[in-house]
């Protein structure tokens, strides 16, 4: 299963988009994007009367305009719709981060259950790597503790397989490939590798250096035995920081593609930067429509 595979497989179910505040190009530009590959996806837009004129001679009926005075009640509405399943996936547009996760949150709108724990999960398109590659979490946790870390890769698996996969290599990211008591993260993917060890459709090691979770030569050269052989599907980074760094990274340093959401609500968001391109927020709604 290739990239694009991936990302277009959400395209061809119906499905309803909900966007708050799409002012920005980018954001539009991508609505577009949508629109022009797909007549299975239907849009319900949120935002001011004032900064929504660009969509009001566009006559198409898979869009529909929620305007309103104030950009705190198109927030409301929004989040009331998404409440009673009036849409399948959220996507931020030109909107303050905090003030949309704070609505997230919010237990009077009922998106999270019990337990679950929001996360972020990027897939890449790296030119030097074989296939896909998922990596969680770059964007939403600080430094997980072993508990956040079993329902983050939880939350990952889950939209793994839902996209199609059969069998999931999961590399659980460290400095080392060996247990150390004094580095805390190679103590935790020793203890997560351990938990999903009878189940057949997962095969997944840690610790790992990054090398050896996605270079069999680097296994060959450390004569290791290891059950995802260099070819990992999933990585699992131990902390924010270190997630960061590799995301921007694999971007500007090996021209990667990438998609971004965040799961763990009843339904997936699409949380880019305001700073992100056009063609990225189109292949993150292409994402989260395909998990959802």
């Amino acid at each position: 299963m290739n990239y694009e595979d991936i990302l277009n497989k959400g395209l061809n179910k119906p499905q309803t988009v909900g966007v708050i505040n799409p002012y920005d190009s980018s954001t539009i530009e991508a609505i577009n994007q949508v629109l022009e590959t797909t007549d299975q996806i239907q849009f319900k837009l949120y935002g001011q009367v004032e900064s929504m004129s660009h969509f009001e001679d566009i006559d198409n009926e898979q869009i529909e305009l929620n305007l309103y005075d104030h950009n705190e009640d198109a927030l409301k509405a929004c989040f009331n719709d998404l409440k009673l399943g009036q849409f399948d996936v959220l996507m931020k547009g030109l909107i303050e981060t905090k003030l949309l996760l704070k609505k997230v949150i919010n237990n009077d709108y009922n998106l999270i259950e019990s337990g679950q724990l929001l996360s972020h999960i990027a897939l890449f398109d790296i030119p030097t790597y074989e296939k896909p590659i998922w990596i969680t979490d770059c964007a939403m946790n600080l430094y997980p503790d072993l508990d956040a870390k079993k329902r983050i890769l939880d939350n990952t698996l889950e939209s793994v397989f839902k996209v199609g996969y059969d069998n999931i290599c999961v590399g659980i990211l460290s400095a080392t490939e060996t247990v150390n008591p004094k580095l805390q993260s190679s103590v935790d993917a020793d203890q997560l590798a351990k938990e999903y060890i009878n189940n057949e459709h997962i095969h997944i090691d840690g610790p790992l250096a990054l090398d050896i979770a996605i270079s069999k030569h680097a296994i060959e050269q450390k004569n290791l035995q290891l059950d995802t052989n260099g070819a990992c599907d999933v990585l699992l980074v131990p902390s924010l920081d270190v997630g960061n760094v590799l995301y921007k990274s694999l971007i500007y340093f090996a021209n990667a593609n990438v998609s971004g959401i965040l799961v763990g609500a009843k339904h997936p968001i699409v949380l880019t930067s305001r700073a992100d391109s056009a063609q990225d927020k189109f292949n993150s709604l292409r994402l989260a429509l395909s998990v959802q």
